[in-house]
């Protein structure tokens, strides 16, 4: 752990022994030795503070998003930007387990928990009380959790459920069950949201259109305007 040292001058001059304690000229001339010292010490501590991940600002974060490969949005701001890059790093440096996988979502959404759900047919389910607020949110968190993932283990959907009248059978957990007619006293069932894609085309020069599924896979084909 580096731990800057912001007074060398006072240090060097405390260090004299009593007889040039009261010498002005041999203090001047210590002084202005040691803070070309100092100067040198500020440098060095901007080094290491300004490259440390959480304290990186402006260009020297846009520098570290480069060197995990991601970019800056136009416009976004630091705070969400450091957001973004601390995903990618833990993109990068996952190895498909689920842990990890949690790890991201939770950083993505700030979900206080996620229950991680895994299929028979290699495929994983997320279930959360992070409210998705649209369709574009919800593609690009199956988008960005799938790159975490191992190869040919696909995330399903992302659940979401409201913490204060989540729908329940009995027991242990908190929830709520059927409603009673009245329409006040039930449980809200949860919502699944399901990655929906890019709209379907030909090669062209547009990116975000997909091209053909296939029967044992149809969901990695582009959707048809209907």
């Amino acid at each position: 752990m580096f731990t800057p040292i912001n007074n060398h001058v006072e240090q060097a001059i405390a260090r004299l022994v009593t007889q040039y304690k009261n010498a002005p000229n041999l203090q001047g001339l210590i002084t202005a030795i040691v803070e070309q010292i100092q100067i040198i010490e500020n440098s060095l501590t901007d080094m290491n503070t300004l490259r440390y991940l959480p304290d990186a600002q402006g260009q020297q974060l846009d520098n570290i998003g480069q060197i995990v490969g991601i970019a800056r949005p136009a416009g976004m701001s630091d705070a969400l930007y450091l957001n973004l890059i601390l995903g990618q790093i833990k993109i990068n440096t996952s190895q498909g387990q689920p842990e990890q996988v949690i790890q991201l979502f939770l950083l993505l959404t700030g979900a206080p928990f996620v229950i991680l759900y895994e299929g028979a047919n290699a495929e994983i389910l997320l279930e959360s009380s992070f409210q998705v607020p649209d369709q574009p949110t919800a593609d690009n968190l199956i988008e960005t959790i799938s790159q975490a993932t191992p190869a040919g283990v696909r995330v399903d959907g992302i659940v979401s459920f409201d913490p204060t009248m989540a729908f329940a059978y009995d027991g242990p957990l908190p929830g709520f069950g059927y409603d009673d007619g009245s329409q006040t006293v039930g449980g809200k069932y949860a919502e699944l949201w399901e990655y929906a894609g890019g709209g379907f085309a030909y090669d062209g020069s547009d990116p975000s259109g997909l091209g053909y599924g296939s029967l044992s896979d149809p969901l990695c084909g582009g959707t048809y305007l209907t």
